[in-house]
Formats: structure tokens, C-alpha cells, sequence
């Protein structure tokens, strides 16, 4: 084999070992690299009235997980976009209401400041966005 033929070989390996690194079981390659949105919530308790520190990864809209490198072999011309206006919500079994909207940042990140409401009920609240796919963070509710 020569040594042209033998990079040609090694240099296809690699580029699938690193479009299968991005795929799971079902996923076609691009939607793979992205990242879904993820908020967390800190502390993981409060109780009504306390402040909670809200934070959101991966809000960006146009494949937010991929590099710049992965971008490039998927074929991704357009630059992810942070989302604006994202509306951080808490719900319980009474419905839901919007605490705050925040615009995340040109890496795809935010953290906000926001109070329990008052008179919130004891129990576990999940906090949620609007942008689609987000994995929700849990806010256990205490007794004042």
C-alpha cells in the first residue's frame, strides 16, 4: 500500500470515528452534535420569597454543541445563535407562572437572580423555558 493510499485510509477512519463520536442509536449526525438546552437551579431548595440562581447551557439556536470543527465537516454554515427573551417559568400542579425572560449569552449561557414567588406552595416545581427541548431543573418548595 502506499503511503498516499494509507493516509487516505486512516484520514476516512478518522473522520468517521469522529461523525460516529457525535451519533447515538437513532440520531442522524447533525442533530447528534447538538447540544439540548439544560437549565439548573441553585440551591436545589428554597422556600417563598428566597432568591434562587437560575442557570441555562446550550441556548443557542443552530446546533449549539458542535465545534467549530465539527461545524465544518457537518457542513454547518450558519453560526449558532444565542436565544433572546427566553422565558424561565415554574410549574407545580396550580399551573405555571414566568418568574423572569433572560437573553443568553454568545456562548449559549445565562444565570439569573430570581425569588420564589410568595404564597408558592410546599412541594417539588419544576423549572422550564420555551425553547423547545430543554431538560427541566427541580426546585424543591419548603415550609416558610
Amino acid at each position: 500500500m502506499s503511503g498516499t493510499s494509507a493516509r487516505l485510509i486512516a484520514a476516512a477512519f478518522v473522520g468517521t470515528g469522529l461523525l460516529a463520536g457525535c451519533a447515538s442509536a437513532g440520531a442522524d449526525v447533525e442533530t447528534a452534535a447538538c447540544a439540548a438546552p439544560v437549565l439548573s437551579v441553585s440551591p436545589a431548595s428554597a422556600t417563598a420569597g428566597e432568591d434562587v440562581l437560575v442557570m441555562g447551557e446550550n441556548f443557542l439556536d443552530g446546533c449549539p454543541g458542535a465545534s467549530a470543527s465539527d461545524r465544518e465537516i457537518l457542513s454547518l454554515a450558519e453560526p449558532a445563535v444565542p436565544y433572546l427573551d427566553v422565558a424561565i417559568q415554574m410549574v407545580d400542579s396550580a399551573g405555571s407562572v414566568t418568574l423572569t425572560t433572560v437573553d443568553a449569552g454568545t456562548d449559549g449561557t445565562f444565570e439569573v437572580t430570581v425569588p420564589v414567588p410568595q404564597g408558592q406552595q410546599p412541594g417539588v416545581v419544576e423549572l422550564i423555558t420555551d425553547v423547545p427541548g430543554t431538560r427541566p431543573a427541580e426546585l424543591v418548595i419548603g415550609l416558610s
